[in-house]
């Protein structure tokens, strides 16, 4: 456990995310297994607006199971659309791409700062949006309904990842329609991997902004009534104090959110929320 004293986390500048509300992924469901997930413009009245703010005496950032550093990218050629499952692949397989370097040949997705491998900024790199346009037809985007199922999407990349000489395999993590096995989060974490989640509503939480002079956080977020895909690694836990005794505990899971901004960020969990499934994406040599 952390105490975190004066603290500013602020990625939820309004620009990124109303930029962000304009991407989320929608639903073609025909039946519970061959729900598509997709990426276009929001209907109307598919997204909203619900940052709130929580006033307290102190509070307690659990980090140990978080990751900071993981590739994000979204989806840069136009007439790829409805494609949020190719951009979580290719997160996935950018972010994995520091230990198994034949998943993108000659290209590096970051840098070593330090002692910390950071990953570069999502800025367009040819061979990532040459990752995502194999994606995308792997998975057969759009050529069923609009999107990709998920098992148009696990097929895809399973078959790009052993393409490239390695194994891979998926391991559930699912344990009911608004939360994950967190213990299995956990055990991701501290291997080094990431996986994915398949959403048929969900909410992303932006950022917080903590303003310890007036004892309130700002946490940014937004609703989403559209099914979508997302990378997820590691998880946050906030627990606040009020006259000495944690009066709200709330749980985040890590996500990539897979928009147009390229956003890390979170999803809420057990709030507004419908978990479909979820995995860790486990590649081996």
């Amino acid at each position: 456990m952390v105490l975190q004293k004066k603290r500013l986390v602020s990625l939820a500048l309004a620009g990124v995310l109303a930029a962000s509300l304009l991407t989320p992924c929608f639903a073609s469901r025909t039946s519970a297994s061959a729900m598509a997930y997709s990426s276009e413009g929001p209907a109307a009245g598919s997204s909203e607006l619900v940052s709130y703010t929580i006033e307290y005496d102190s509070y307690i950032q659990n980090n140990d199971h978080r990751r900071v550093h993981v590739a994000s990218y979204n989806n840069k050629n136009p007439d790829h659309t409805n494609s949020c499952t190719a951009v979580a692949g290719t997160n996935i397989i950018g972010t994995y791409d520091k230990d198994y370097p034949n998943l993108i040949p000659n290209f590096e997705p970051g840098a070593i700062n330090g002692s910390v491998y950071m990953y570069y900024p999502n800025v367009g790199f040819p061979a990532v949006t040459g990752l995502m346009d194999t994606l995308y037809d792997l998975m057969q985007v759009n050529q069923v309904a609009p999107g990709a199922t998920e098992q148009q999407c696990l097929n895809g990349l399973s078959q790009y990842v052993t393409g490239k000489g390695y194994d891979i395999s998926y391991s559930s993590v699912y344990e009911n329609s608004t939360t994950v096995d967190l213990d299995k989060i956990e055990d991701m974490v501290a291997a080094g991997k990431v996986g994915i989640i398949f959403c048929s509503k969900f909410n992303y939480v932006y950022g917080f902004v903590f303003n310890d002079d007036a004892k309130t956080v700002r946490v940014s977020k937004a609703n989403y009534n559209s099914a979508h895909a997302m990378m997820i690694y590691g998880y946050i836990v906030i627990d606040y104090y009020k006259d000495g005794q944690k009066f709200l505990s709330e749980t985040y899971l890590q996500a990539t959110s897979g928009f147009s901004t390229a956003d890390k960020g979170y999803i809420k969990l057990n709030d507004y929320l419908t978990i479909e499934s979820a995995y860790v994406v486990n590649i081996s040599e």
